[in-house]
Order: C-alpha cells, then structure tokens, then sequence
C-alpha cells in the first residue's frame, strides 16, 4: 500500500513543478509589482533599486528558476505586505481558516449522509421529494444571499452573534465564527443532499441488498448498517478531495466577517498584485495538500474496502 502511495507521489512531483514554474512566472513577471510599491513619482534610480531588491534584473529565464529553486523547497522568502516569513503569515491564516471551514465539511458531511439514507429510505414517497425539494431550493440561493440576509437579521437585528471580527484565541474567536459555519453548513446541505442520496440510491440496487431483504433482514438494517458501509467510497472521495481547500477558507465568509484567513489574505494579495511570495506560497501548500489527499484518497479505499487492491 504505502509503496504504492510513495510511486504516486513521485509521479506527482512533474506536475508540482510545471504548476509551481508557471504560478512563479505569472507573478513576478506580469504583476506590476515594483510599481505597487513604489510612489508615483518614483524615478528611474528608485525603479532600479527596487527591482534588484525583488530579485527582477538580469535573464527572465535564469532568475525565475532561481525563484523555482526556492519554491521547491518550500523557501518562500518573506511576505511583502506583512514583512514576515511567508511561512510563519501561511500558519497563522490556515488555523484561522480551518477553524471556519472544518467545522463546517464535518457538520454538512453527517448531515448529508443521514439526509441521503432517509432519502433512500422513503424513496418516491412524500418525505423523499420534500427533501430534494428543499435541497434544490437551497442549491438556487447564491451563497452571497444567505451572507447578507443572516448577517442582516441575525447578527445586526437580533443580535444573536457578533457582525464581524476574530478573536486572539480560539476559545473568543468561538461566537464569531458560529454563524459563518452555519452559513457554509446551509450553502453545502443542497449540494451534499442531492450527491448523498444519488449514491444512496444506486446503491440500493446492487445485488447484496437484493440478497439481505431476500433473507430477512429488516428494511432500516439494510439501509443504514450494509448500504452505509458499502457506499464508503465516494463518501471518502468526496470528503477527502475537499479538504485541500478547507485551507484556503471560504473567502466571501472570511471578507464580510472580518475573519483573517487564509482566503481573503490571498485575494487580497491577488488583487493588489503586491505579494507574489504569499501567492507562490499559498499555491505551493494548496497544491502539495491537494496531492497528499489525493494520493490517501486512494489509501482510504483500501482500508474501507477489502476488494480495493493497490497496485
């Protein structure tokens, strides 16, 4: 098994490397960084200084593999606008990020999976329809809707949570956080409803159910001990394909709540074309991350599936 994660790994590496050449290029050379941080009036002298200073003189070529270099082995150098190590800014954004997000995938997961097993329980009955009725209501509201309209009635006119803001630890930061997880829980129910009770219901047409009925095993045995247990696998791929960007937030929650996450950090690095470290290295984890679990997606299967062989 893990002779098998490390050959994908390494088949990996090519893709990494193309990816992190192209993200170093993209944001040294067609950002105007030295104009963002410069004056107006800069002259030509000030120009000079500053494009040395970022590494920008001499061959494209040469010194954007210098740059590479560097980011291979995860050396981001230091954050422009935070004048700290790009390392040490990613750290401190993640947990923040995590702390939103996390929460959030764990909580819509559950509820999913229950959502889609009741589904297949009462399939084509009333309480089936009333479900995905409700889901594909929820899937047709824009996640910018229930921001604004939770944060308006619960957070400004009934006062039951904070407007916006972080706090120093994670115990204060608790009441801030509340009602961004809840939003993202219902943004997500839609989505994860219909997928959950689509695998639900192919699931339960598969021979094996067939054969438990055919022996006497009651209705809800079957469904939520045997079908759960066989419907592990694209459980698992969902779930592990979105953890990667658990780390990065959800950036429209992280912008009108005031929440410093990794999100808003990068958007705002993006749209001010002023940090390419904190761009390349914020790229550089997402997409390391996103390899690792999708290398242990592959892992998982096997240990929830005895059939699944790794080869």
């Amino acid at each position: 098994m893990w002779s098998y994660a490390l050959r994908r790994f390494i088949a990996f590496i090519p893709v990494y490397i193309a990816v992190m050449a192209f993200i170093t290029y993209v944001s040294w050379e067609h950002m105007d960084v030295v104009g963002a941080h410069v004056g107006p009036k800069a002259g030509p002298e000030e120009w000079a200084n500053k494009k040395k200073e970022f590494g920008l003189t001499g061959n494209v070529l040469v010194r954007n593999l210098k740059k590479l270099a560097k980011t291979i082995r995860f050396n981001f150098g230091v954050s422009l606008t935070k004048d700290r190590p790009v390392v040490d800014v990613l750290k401190d954004r993640v947990l923040v990020s995590l702390s939103l997000t996390l929460p959030a995938l764990i909580i819509s997961t559950m509820l999913g999976v229950f959502i889609g097993l009741l589904a297949a329980f009462y399939r084509g009955k009333v309480f089936d329809r009333f479900l995905m009725m409700s889901a594909t209501i929820g899937m047709s509201v824009s996640f910018l809707v229930y921001i604004i309209v939770f944060q308006y009635l619960l957070a400004y006119k009934l006062k039951l949570f904070p407007v916006s803001g972080f706090g120093d630890t994670l115990g204060e930061s608790l009441p801030y956080i509340m009602l961004p997880v809840i939003i993202q829980v219902l943004v997500s129910m839609g989505y994860d409803s219909r997928f959950y009770r689509a695998v639900m219901v192919e699931e339960s047409t598969r021979d094996y159910i067939t054969t438990a009925y055919a022996k006497g095993v009651s209705t809800r045995s079957v469904i939520f001990i045997h079908m759960l247990k066989n419907a592990m696998i694209p459980i698992i791929t969902r779930f592990f394909i979105s953890l990667p960007f658990l780390f990065m937030g959800s950036f429209l929650l992280e912008m009108f709540f005031s929440i410093p996450g990794l999100g808003s950090t990068l958007i705002n690095a993006l749209t001010g074309k002023t940090d390419p470290p904190l761009i390349i290295g914020a790229t550089a984890v997402l997409c390391t991350l996103y390899i690792v679990f999708l290398i242990l997606t592959d892992v998982m299967y096997a240990v929830f599936d005895p059939r699944v062989r790794l080869e």
